[in-house]
């Protein structure tokens, strides 16, 4: 029997949705696996030592995003949390590791599937962000590897700015995916300089 379903067949890869002037593109991370550490008050400078045995060497300072071996990614999130960002194998590595250091102050908590993470990108990605958020993106103030906790709308997000240029990681609850991707796409400008995105 002849399959009718005009629908394609839905697989593991990033999808991208353009808006109508290819101004901002829209993807969604399929194979980003997500894990945060809460740390208990009493660890205090025991926190460095843990982050030290999966390869982090520097302090991961307030609102930013250091790089450790093997592609991982550590994000500052609060004072007593951070999140693992990374490929699923890396994260189990990391996963391991941290099971060296048994303690009641120290959870694990996986999110891959709990959360759902959009790239934006384009000439207007800042724009359409500074139009959903309270945050100011412009270069000096929220550079490459920099990131913060914000809202779209009722959501609450993280924010995280990859590299030079336009290009920003957003991570927000699965349940929410889909009204946080419209969000976006109605924020899109449809002409970036007329919106005065060169001035931003």
């Amino acid at each position: 029997m002849h399959n009718l379903d005009p629908r394609p067949e839905r697989r593991n890869v990033a999808r991208s949705e353009p808006d109508a002037a290819a101004s901002v593109r829209i993807s969604e991370e399929t194979t980003l696996a997500l894990v945060k550490i809460v740390y208990g008050r009493r660890i205090g400078q025991r926190a460095n030592s843990i982050l030290n045995s999966i390869g982090c060497a520097a302090d991961v300072l307030p609102n930013r995003v250091v790089h450790v071996a093997g592609d991982v990614e550590i994000a500052w999130l609060t004072p007593f949390e951070r999140l693992l960002l990374g490929s699923p194998s890396q994260i189990a590595r990391c996963i391991a590791q941290l099971s060296d250091h048994p303690s009641d102050q120290l959870l694990v908590v996986s999110l891959t599937d709990g959360r759902a993470v959009y790239r934006v990108e384009g000439k207007a990605a800042a724009l359409t962000l500074a139009t959903l958020t309270p945050l100011d993106y412009r270069d000096a103030n929220f550079g490459p590897d920099c990131c913060a906790r914000t809202h779209i709308g009722s959501c609450r997000v993280l924010v995280q700015r990859l590299a030079a240029g336009e290009t920003f990681r957003l991570i927000v609850d699965r349940s929410y995916s889909g009204y946080v991707r419209r969000m976006l796409q109605a924020a899109s400008p449809s002409d970036p300089e007329s919106a005065g995105l060169s001035g931003f």
